[in-house]
């Protein structure tokens, strides 16, 4: 079980750094035109995710034995069979990426409300009127879409990865789904719930 875990957990650290990497290597190729440059992006990503969420299970299907000669030179698959092994493997990734959203929306509310409380300090500070916030009982009100909202607002660039994880999820239910029956429901609810994180992210919290 902590190898399927490990699994799940190394998709998404070497996702985060291949995105680093990419947005790096792709500002250097100083393309001409922006959609050039966003094209050749979203190429290098989806590609990557690709080759990094279905390895792991791709591994377990093709090269670990079920036992026999062949056990000696590859890995062997737990008990229960490598059907079982790819089924418990997506369902743990499947799981993961779920918790994953949770960090998505709490760690940009937790920088706007830490960019917040510092506005607030600054205009109680040093008494600055502005008709685009309301004052009521000694409390700001940041109104979403004005410019104080847009100055405490987390930056966000990385909307590319968010197809890239539909995409994903299509090629889980696509190729797993006969391993793993549940999958089409789980990702529909993974969906939904990206749907709703992504919807409060981009109107309240990112700019």
């Amino acid at each position: 079980v902590a190898i399927l875990f490990s699994y799940a957990i190394q998709i998404k650290i070497l996702n985060f750094i291949y995105t680093k990497m990419a947005t790096a290597l792709n500002s250097w190729e100083n393309h001409q035109k922006d959609y050039q440059s966003t094209n050749f992006l979203a190429t290098k990503l989806i590609l990557f995710d690709f080759v990094n969420s279905f390895s792991p299970i791709y591994y377990i299907a093709f090269f670990k034995s079920n036992g026999g000669i062949e056990s000696l030179f590859v890995d062997n698959c737990i008990e229960v069979g490598c059907i079982k092994e790819i089924e418990t493997q997506l369902y743990t990734t499947l799981a993961i990426n779920f918790s994953i959203n949770f960090v998505e929306i709490w760690l940009p509310l937790f920088k706007y409300c830490v960019h917040k409380k510092t506005l607030e300090k600054l205009k109680e500070q040093h008494k600055i009127e502005n008709s685009v916030i309301l004052e009521s009982d000694n409390k700001f009100e940041i109104i979403p879409h004005t410019i104080e909202h847009q100055l405490i607002s987390v930056p966000y660039d990385h909307l590319i990865g968010e197809y890239s994880e539909v995409l994903i999820l299509f090629g889980y239910v696509c190729q797993f789904s006969v391993a793993a029956p549940l999958t089409p429901l789980i990702a529909f609810c993974l969906l939904y719930v990206e749907k709703f994180v992504d919807t409060l992210k981009m109107f309240f919290l990112v700019r």
